[in-house]
């Protein structure tokens, strides 16, 4: 039985020896089953972008907001947003300021925060918030430096902190959405750039790694709302230049990142003991091209690095089992594109460039792993003989296997079945990343 297995396609197949009066010969009827997962295309977003950001909104919507269009020669202004039910998008409002590299922030009142990011002017000190009652924007006060790359989070008070990002400076800014000012709040021990920040469960927040400008990528800080200060933790096993992190149900926070290999990795921090321990190795390499979402409860990482010649594998870790599995494809490969988990616990993937090109990608692909399973292929008659194991006069077949689907292959009481010959499965294309050929 195969596990983890993407396609089988190209199969050549001999035939089995079970007529009457001989010999069954001893290996059973091989069934292979493959983990592949409903992947479906979603139609497409209305506009190609990439560098955009996506947001859920409080209905289950997904917001687009902004990016790189035209093949890196433009920024847009525009929104969108994804219905989930209708598999639909359609245009919204557009922002005040055409950007990319932004970053945004669903508020606890439903609001969306933009800040920041590069626009035709160079880096930006823009702040906006989009009403998606209303359909409006409305500009905020500036950031009080121009800033991109940086990482926010909304502390229990409602407040927003806003830390990290291109500028070398260690300052950490506060917005608050009701009063709409800035406040400057503890500094950093060092500035960076692509920082990943968490809120724990009791209200602090972890900066991550990220690019600092004396090469040190392991640092980790906790802030602490109620004295507006920072301290400095256990730095991470493994450097990271652009992490994300996910807080798990069991109040750990888990890394996903890469090193200067393009190995993928997960590191997970426990905050009760300060300690980082290593994820095993996943089936695939992933890079910066990477996206990493908590999916029932179990953690999956969707990209990989140039290494794979443009796949794009979908695998997730089980806590419980302590097993990566591989469990399907993109249809295209790209960086930049967003990740969301949708409230049916479904994901879409949405836009993103080309790798080498940065053509911008108007497609989207929900990962749906409780979908109904497509019906599999019909039985298919087949014949030959004198295949010698399969090295001469077989048929090839070309099979694509979804979730749940059963290829029996055999002659022994299957239709179309004859009584002489070999039984021999050959399988070209089933080759999985980082596992070799099947």
């Amino acid at each position: 039985m195969w596990k983890s297995c993407l396609k089988a396609a190209l199969l050549g197949l001999g035939l089995v020896a079970c007529g009457s009066g001989e010999e069954l010969v001893t290996e059973q009827t091989q069934l292979v089953r493959v983990e592949q997962k409903a992947v479906r295309t979603e139609g497409s977003l209305q506009l190609a972008r990439y560098q955009h950001c996506s947001e859920m909104l409080s209905d289950g919507k997904i917001l687009f907001v902004g990016g790189v269009v035209n093949e890196g020669s433009g920024f847009t202004a525009s929104t969108e947003v994804y219905d989930p039910v209708t598999r639909t998008t359609s245009f919204r409002a557009k922002m005040n300021v055409a950007r990319r590299a932004h970053t945004c922030l669903t508020l606890t009142d439903g609001h969306v925060l933009v800040l920041g990011g590069v626009d035709a002017q160079g880096v930006s000190t823009a702040a906006e918030k989009y009403n998606p009652a209303t359909d409006t924007w409305t500009l905020l006060p500036p950031m009080p430096t121009i800033n991109y790359g940086l990482s926010m989070v909304q502390l229990d008070d409602g407040r927003v902190l806003v830390a990290g990002g291109s500028s070398s400076y260690t300052h950490v800014f506060l917005f608050d959405p009701l009063a709409n000012t800035w406040t400057e709040t503890g500094s950093l021990s060092i500035g960076r750039i692509h920082p990943a920040a968490i809120k724990l469960p009791d209200g602090r927040v972890l900066l991550i790694g990220g690019y600092a400008w004396n090469n040190n990528r392991t640092l980790v800080e906790l802030y602490t709302p109620s004295t507006g200060t920072w301290s400095l933790l256990t730095p991470l096993l493994k450097s990271n230049s652009s992490p994300s992190a996910t807080l798990l149900p069991d109040g750990r926070v888990a890394v996903d990142g890469y090193d200067s290999s393009d190995n993928g990795y997960i590191q997970v921090y426990d905050i009760s003991t300060n300690t980082w321990t290593l994820l095993p190795q996943a089936n695939s390499p992933h890079d910066w091209r990477s996206k990493a979402v908590l999916v029932n409860g179990k953690l999956m990482v969707v990209g990989s690095t140039d290494q794979l010649d443009g796949q794009m594998p979908i695998e997730w870790f089980d806590f419980a089992t302590q097993r990566w599995t591989i469990v399907g494809l993109l249809s295209i490969p790209r960086s930049d594109f967003t990740l969301n988990v949708l409230p049916d616990g479904s994901v879409l993937a949405a836009g993103g460039a080309q790798i080498n090109t940065y053509q911008a990608y108007a497609t989207m692909e929900r990962l749906s792993f409780e979908a109904p399973v497509p019906p599999g292929l019909e039985p298919f008659p087949y014949s030959a003989s004198n295949t010698n194991g399969a090295l001469q006069n077989t048929q090839n077949r070309t099979l694509t296997l979804y979730a749940g689907d059963v290829l029996e292959v055999g002659t022994c009481g299957l239709p179309g079945a004859s009584s002489s010959g070999d039984t021999f499965l050959r399988v070209l294309g089933g080759e999985l990343p980082g596992r070799g050929q099947r």
